[in-house]
């Protein structure tokens, strides 16, 4: 009897050991998803800085003097949002994660200290290569996001959309933006400078037609799992579309061109945060969705 006891007791103790451990390790779970949320939700911040930078400055460089104060302005803003990210890499206390972010540090940084002392091919292309790191640091670390949605397709697709296909789409407005303000800072449009509005051009509406548009197309299937965004799928869609016409008529079409530098960089930030309000809408949503309490990214 007393060995029954025991071996009762001991099995007892034994599930309720393994019972505490699956719960430590779906807790630890949560904790590192829950960081990969804001994470992601930092790296998007920054993919709307630094293309602001890179189109203010090429504005610079080309001649138009308005845009110094700005651009040192966002220079500090800049600096700023990357300092919160440093300190979210020490949350986790874990050096490969705060070795994510020291190579964007590392460029950023001579970019901010060197910009007004480059020529302006130079500074697009440093500015380019950057965001591209932050394009690709997005994608894979919210990659991790994906096994929250691992049984529904819908949901999972929708993740591709708001930290893939935005961000790209969105970093082709920016590129058009920065280009465009340029050649209007300068009333004069190369051959190269039309060509790679046009390839950009082609580009953004592609991702427009395939990805966006669909979305759109589906938003009222999305509405049954709790994600209401027909209002600024809309607005995303619509604004790009505007700025993409204008890139057309106004300095793929026309030179020289006619239109105002701050004309049309203010039209490329309009679909820019158009795009930035649908992620900002959503993502939090998508989230809440599948059960992470995260109302605060």
């Amino acid at each position: 009897m007393l060995i029954l006891t025991i071996y009762c007791f001991s099995a007892t103790a034994i599930a309720a050991l393994v019972y505490i451990n699956s719960l430590a390790k779906r807790r630890k779970h949560l904790a590192q998803i829950l960081w990969v949320a804001k994470w992601v939700q930092q790296l998007r911040r920054l993919l709307e800085l630094l293309p602001k930078h890179r189109g203010m400055a090429n504005a610079l460089l080309k001649g138009d003097d308005s845009f110094r104060q700005p651009l040192h302005d966002l220079q500090r803003e800049v600096d700023g949002q990357l300092e919160a990210m440093r300190r979210l890499t020490l949350e986790r206390g874990n050096q490969a994660v705060s070795r994510r972010l020291q190579p964007i540090e590392r460029e950023w940084q001579a970019i901010r200290d060197g910009v007004m002392t480059m020529q302006a091919a130079k500074s697009f292309s440093l500015h380019t290569r950057l965001i591209a790191k932050v394009l690709e640091r997005m994608e894979d670390d919210a990659s991790s996001l994906q096994s929250l949605a691992q049984n529904n397709d819908a949901l999972r697709s929708l993740l591709t959309v708001l930290t893939h296909d935005l961000p790209h789409i969105v970093e082709s407005i920016g590129q058009a933006r920065g280009i465009g303000t340029g050649v209007a800072a300068q009333r004069a449009s190369s051959v190269a400078n039309r060509v790679n509005l046009k390839f950009l051009h082609e580009k953004t509406s592609s991702i427009i037609d395939c990805q966006l548009s669909p979305l759109r197309a589906s938003a009222r299937r999305y509405q049954a799992m709790g994600l209401n965004f027909t209002d600024v799928i809309d607005k995303a869609v619509s604004s790009a579309q505007s700025f993409t016409a204008m890139m057309q008529s106004e300095l793929i079409e026309k030179n020289p061109p006619t239109v105002a530098p701050d004309t049309f960089y203010q039209h490329g930030t309009a679909a820019i945060e158009a795009g930035f309000q649908l992620f900002d809408t959503l993502y939090p949503r998508w989230l809440e969705v599948l059960g992470l309490n995260y109302r605060a990214l």
